[in-house]
């Protein structure tokens, strides 16, 4: 059964349907992907690296930047984005697109040129 998550306080009413669009992806991706195969991940001691091309592809990496082949979301749908790949992979300190958001963060905002 699909997580149909909790909303309490309706948030879920503030949220704009795009916003919306991405936490439901992600959380499908979640659902779909991550959670089958999390417990093996974690008792084998790995990382589930065969995920990386599809988190990927649908934009999770940088996804809050702008340009450079980033998905230019906003700070909300980056937040609801990380709430649901949390859910299913509960390290965020280890989750690739949040220690890889804060280098080409730094990059986006110091860098220049090709440094970008």
């Amino acid at each position: 059964m699909a997580f149909r998550g909790v909303d309490y306080f309706a948030v879920d009413s503030l949220f704009t349907e795009e916003e919306l669009m991405v936490r439901q992806t992600a959380r499908r991706f979640a659902d779909e992907r991550i959670l089958p195969v999390i417990r093996d991940c974690y008792r084998d001691a790995r990382f589930p690296k065969e995920l990386i091309p599809e988190m990927a592809d649908l934009g999770f990496f940088g996804a809050n930047l702008e340009g450079y082949g980033c998905a230019g979301m906003s700070n909300v749908e980056y937040g609801l984005l990380m709430q649901e790949v949390e859910r299913g992979m509960p390290l965020p300190g280890l989750y690739p697109p949040n220690e890889e958001n804060k280098a080409r963060y730094k990059a986006w905002t110091e860098g220049e040129g090709a440094d970008r």
